[in-house]
This record gives structure tokens, sequence and C-alpha cells, in this order.
């Protein structure tokens, strides 16, 4: 709902810096890249590892139909992931991981972590400035038309409190349309807090989380597998 509204009214549902894009049909939910979102989002929180699109493992390659809910015991190839919030190898590619789920595949990937209210992800991802609005050119993208979205939190020791991602694809059921380019751009990791509403997010690389504060938020969204994260510290601003 938060989604469409967005794209519904993108010229009220902005930051202050935000690019408006032009109103779009609403997304339609579609389960399959529900459970890859919400696999994902698991796999991340249970794995103890940093927010990432790559898996934090090699994936088995039944996990769209094994029933697995994320967990590494059942999810990776080892058992296990990094089990580290500071760096995490690349494991499956996250467009091949969608697959698995969504055998058609998926087009856009968007992330986050930290945050205890959904509508506050929202806000963040379509509320960025314009120019480094990755997750907002994805949620508010007239290419995509079916998304899945997942939820992770309350696991004791993981790298983040929450985890959130949404599964993008290109096409409607029933419509033919020209598949959207596959997306993939890290974007910022906000400091936001409680009493800070709308405002433009200022994108930039992953951010140090050996020691992440209950209170921090992360980043990510996925628009090209073959573009690969900057390393760069970041000063989050939120304004």
């Amino acid at each position: 709902m938060a989604a469409n509204r967005a794209r519904s009214d993108p010229s009220t549902v902005k930051g202050s810096m935000s690019t408006i894009y032009p109103a779009t049909a609403p997304l339609v939910f579609h389960k399959d890249l529900a459970r890859s979102s919400r696999f994902h989002a698991t796999n991340l929180e249970t794995g103890k590892a940093p927010l990432m699109h790559p898996s934090p493992c090699t994936l088995k390659t039944d996990v769209g139909t094994s029933g697995c809910d994320g967990n590494p015991s059942c999810a990776c190839t080892t058992g296990a992931t990094c089990n580290s919030c500071g760096t995490c190898a690349d494991g499956t590619d996250p467009f091949v991981r969608i697959k698995y789920f969504y055998t058609p595949g998926g087009s856009g990937e968007v992330a986050a972590a930290g945050y205890q209210d959904p509508w506050g992800v929202m806000d963040g991802w379509v509320d960025e400035a314009a120019g480094a609005d990755g997750h907002r050119m994805i949620v508010d993208g007239a290419s995509y038309g079916l998304v899945g979205f997942g939820h992770a939190g309350g696991t004791s020791g993981a790298c983040w409190s929450t985890f959130d991602v949404g599964d993008f694809a290109s096409a409607k059921p029933g419509r033919r349309r020209s598949p959207a380019p596959r997306q993939s751009r890290t974007a910022a990791p906000p400091a936001r807090s409680a009493s800070m509403r709308r405002g433009p997010i200022r994108r930039a690389a992953r951010p140090r989380i050996s020691a992440p504060a209950s209170t921090a938020n992360a980043w990510r969204c996925k628009r090209s597998s073959a573009i690969r994260s900057s390393t760069r510290p970041i000063t989050p601003t939120c304004r």
C-alpha cells in the first residue's frame, strides 16, 4: 500500500530534494517474489550477516521448493554463512536467488536494515534526493509491475534489529511489457532519529557496522548485478 501511494502521487510522497517522477500504475503483489524477499531477510538475520544483496553463502539450488525459510542450516550448501557483521564474501547472486522462487526472474531489489516501522522504511526509499535516488527509481519506476516484500526481526545477536527486502519484476500478469533492465546499485545508509519524518537520504556505500547501534539504519538497492558496492565510509545525513 505504501509503495503504491508513492507511485500514484509521486509529487507529494517525496523528500524535499527528490526528483518528481510521473505517476504510474500500481504494483501487483506476487507471492513468489515475497517468498524470495522474506527468505533473503531471514537468511541475513539468522545468518548474522551484514546488509547485502548477494546471499551471505552459496545457496542450495532447491531453496525455492524445499520449504526452507532462509535459515542457513537449510539454505546454505555449507549450513552456515560468514557469521560476521563486518565483511562477508558474496554468495549467490540476488537475481539467481530470486529466480529460485520466481522462475521468470526479477529485475530489481531494495533492502534496508535497522527500522522498526515499515512505513519508515518506505519513506526512506522514496524520499531520496535527486541524483542519489536508486531506491526511489525502483519503487516509483514504471518498468516494474510485480513486487513482493519480506521482513525479518527479533533474532538475538543479529547484525541489525530488522531486515526489510523488496523484490521487483517487470511484467504484470496478462500484459505485454518491455522487460526492465536488471537494476543494481548500492544506496546510502542513513542515520535517522525517531523524531525525523520525511527527508532525502544521501546515497553512498555500506557503513561500518562491526558494532551497529540499535537506532542505526542501513540501506541498499540493487540495480545491476555487474556493479559492486563501494567501501567508502560516510557520514549519513537526514534533513
